[in-house]
């Protein structure tokens, strides 16, 4: 690739990355729930017997949160090089 090219694919990469990054903490502190055991006095990531909610809506687990954010940012990342190189290509 040319130097423009490989520039913009870097460029995609970063804010691929940093978008899902960015992704993963909005959902994780949004959509996913903690809880607070009572028994162990830790914060758990999951409904015990003896856990109450602290954060979150229990709408998805901190697994489906990594899944959700990293399908983003992969069809993100994937998407923006045909987008920026597009843009970069000399009119």
């Amino acid at each position: 690739p040319s130097g423009r090219e490989a520039l913009g694919l870097v460029w995609a990469g970063l804010v691929g990355g940093v978008g899902g990054s960015l992704l993963d903490s909005l959902l994780g502190a949004t959509v996913q729930a903690t809880y607070y055991d009572e028994a162990s006095r830790m914060v758990v990531g999951r409904p015990t017997p003896k856990a109450r909610r602290v954060a979150g809506l229990p709408l998805l687990s901190n697994e489906m949160v990594n899944f959700v954010s990293t399908a983003a940012a992969a069809v993100a990342a994937a998407s923006a090089p045909r987008l920026l190189l597009g843009w970069l290509a000399p009119a």
